[in-house]
């Protein structure tokens, strides 16, 4: 296949015209098809993109922060399928965990202020919340805070439900939430007075809520929405008299006490380690964290098996890593003893900073080949080539009147050549080998 096959002297030029234009209707063909073929590959890795793209963001901040993915689940293939598996999943993951464990820590320490080399005590967190409700005393100064629409009808909400049980089921009512919401229904609060107010309902809301008794519970619920509703009115209250810097320390104070009720809540205070699972649980409920808290809930939530609660040390050499050595224990010394460092080794390659900036990351180019072959230039050039190479074909040489032979390869593929001409009978084709021999 792809050698030419020789035109008489004289053949029309009809003939050779008909050979151009099939050889760039080839030409256009098969660029038509490599076509269709890189928009079939293209799409694909568009509708992958897309699928993926809520996954890859996390995974992109995840490696910004230091957190390492095992690989099958940032890029799942063949190659990083095969080698984790040798490597050993579950130890990859716990292993992946043990290191991200540090990382957590540090984004925690980080957001709160504290020192990273330092583990997070609940005294520490204790310290920070005295700190910053500094910024809550000075707010004791500034006299009578009216109250407002938003205020109230947040009130209200508050005792709906209780109000509905005592219609219903006349003394069941909770008692507690009754006497909270009726204190509150006010025109006006003294600013010391709801200060005060605020410490009260933050201390026993957060005891409340952890008790065992549902109409405590119910009651700790009710307790820290109203302190929330207290604080959202003070804070309208001085965005309103104009009084930034009050409002800008009180904001600030705000947000740094409600960070450190949430690592207390995900703290091991045995161990200082932060959960990321229990961080992500706060975010999913709708706890609206921020900066590094809001990092480590989102990786934690999108890659749980890599930062997992770990709450023993992993040894280097699993388990199933003597298996494996005691396996090939009958082969030979060497190769038991290269097998049981071979997976170690492995897990530690597929976790590194090179390998998860590389075969970690997943990418949606498609083909270039096919898609510089596809390009408008491309189907062109393969249209253009097939018609010359057509066109050509059987050409006499005018040095020695001996017909030329087309090359095979890739123009011929083009259905540049073709083995028998419009008009040329056997006689002819018989007669122009002959004078090819000589």
């Amino acid at each position: 296949m792809g050698a030419a096959a020789p035109t008489a002297a004289g053949e029309s030029v009809a003939g050779n015209t008909i050979a151009g234009v099939a050889g760039g209707a080839a030409g256009f063909g098969i660029g038509k098809g490599i076509g269709a073929l890189a928009g079939a590959v293209t799409n694909k890795a568009t509708t992958a993109a897309t699928t993926n793209a809520a996954r890859d963001t996390i995974a992109g901040v995840a490696k910004d922060a230091g957190y390492v993915i095992p690989p099958s689940q940032t890029n799942p293939g063949f190659i990083n399928g095969a080698l984790e598996g040798f490597a050993g999943k579950l130890s990859t993951a716990q292993k992946a965990s043990v290191k991200n464990q540090a990382v957590t820590n540090r984004l925690a320490a980080q957001e709160l202020g504290l020192n990273p080399a330092q583990p997070i005590t609940k005294d520490a967190l204790t310290q920070l919340r005295t700190t910053a409700g500094q910024a809550y005393d000075n707010l004791g100064n500034i006299g009578a805070i009216p109250t407002d629409s938003t205020f109230l009808s947040k009130i209200a909400d508050l005792g709906k439900s209780n109000q509905l049980l005592a219609k219903s089921f006349p003394g069941m009512e909770n008692i507690g939430i009754d006497k909270l919401t009726q204190s509150l229904n006010q025109s006006s609060f003294d600013s010391a007075a709801a200060v005060e107010a605020l410490k009260h309902l933050r201390f026993s809301g957060n005891a409340n809520k952890i008790s065992l008794d549902p109409a405590n519970k119910a009651l700790g619920a009710v307790q820290t929405k109203a302190a929330s509703a207290i604080e959202d009115l003070m804070d309208r209250h001085l965005s309103n008299t104009g009084q930034t810097d009050l409002l800008s320390n009180f904001q600030n104070a705000r947000q740094k006490i409600a960070k450190t009720y949430s690592v207390e809540k995900a703290l091991n205070d045995a161990t200082g380690n932060v959960n990321a699972g229990q961080l992500a649980q706060q975010l999913t409920k709708g706890k609206p964290l921020s900066g590094d808290l809001k990092t480590i809930a989102q990786v934690g939530g999108a890659f749980p098996k890599a930062l997992q609660n770990v709450t023993s040390s992993i040894p280097g050499v699993s388990p199933l890593d003597y298996l494996g050595a005691g396996l090939m224990h009958g082969i030979g010394g060497v190769a038991s003893l290269l097998t049981l460092g071979a997976r170690p080794l492995a897990r530690a390659a597929i976790l590194s900073k090179p390998y998860q900036a590389g075969l970690g990351t997943q990418g949606y180019a498609g083909s270039t080949i096919l898609n510089t072959l596809s390009s408008q230039p491309g189907r062109i050039a393969l249209q253009a080539a097939g018609a010359v190479k057509g066109s050509q074909q059987g050409k006499p040489d005018p040095s020695n009147n001996k017909p030329s032979f087309a090359d095979g390869g890739l123009i011929g593929a083009l259905g540049a050549n073709t083995s028998a001409k419009p008009g040329l009978t056997k006689m002819q084709k018989a007669k122009a080998a002959r004078k090819g021999a000589r």
